[in-house]
């Protein structure tokens, strides 16, 4: 395991993406159910993985995490509070969980629960926001006392044909912790 532990949780901790963590990242970024739901061009070379991460290593706007298991450290995920401003105390959030025996069991709402409690306690960001076209991932957000605020019609185009993302928003007082 590299890197320092930021957030605890029971199941997950959060850490800082590091080099180590590249060839992973790459892997995961090129498998098609990966690149579809995190709505990026793929699949990627190894040179575009490692300018994305020159680029994320260093900025303080977006803010990429292993999701990492608690029990042996091990890398399944990956979480980004993306388009931080300070100014205006938001951002956006985002995951995944790249192996489908560890999209269940609340991994993923951990992941995120710790990321809410970061930004609103560290960051002091007013509101966070997501947007999906995943109803599990929905109701993931709505857990966490997230609020449906709009649809994009038509957002994006998978499979021959176009799906509707949903947003989500979260003000800090309307956080509720995972358990």
């Amino acid at each position: 395991m590299s890197g320092r532990r930021l957030l605890h949780g029971g199941k997950v901790f959060l850490r800082r993406l590091e080099e180590s963590d590249l060839e992973r990242c790459e892997r995961w970024i090129n498998m098609p159910e990966i690149y579809t739901i995190m709505g990026v061009f793929g699949p990627r070379t190894r040179t575009e993985q490692e300018v994305w991460y020159r680029n994320i290593s260093t900025s303080r706007t977006n803010l990429v995490y292993a999701v990492c298991l608690a029990k042996d450290g091990r890398h399944i995920g990956n979480l980004s509070l993306f388009d931080v401003n300070y100014m205006h105390r938001n951002a956006g959030v985002t995951v995944f969980i790249a192996d489908e025996e560890h999209r269940s069991g609340g991994l993923g709402l951990e992941a995120v629960s710790l990321a809410c409690e970061y930004a609103f306690d560290y960051l002091n960001m007013h509101k966070l926001h997501a947007k999906t076209d995943n109803p599990v991932a929905g109701k993931l957000y709505l857990k966490l006392g997230f609020v449906q605020e709009g649809v994009l019609r038509q957002q994006s185009y998978y499979s021959g044909k176009y799906v509707d993302k949903i947003l989500f928003g979260l003000l800090r007082d309307e956080f509720v912790p995972a358990n």
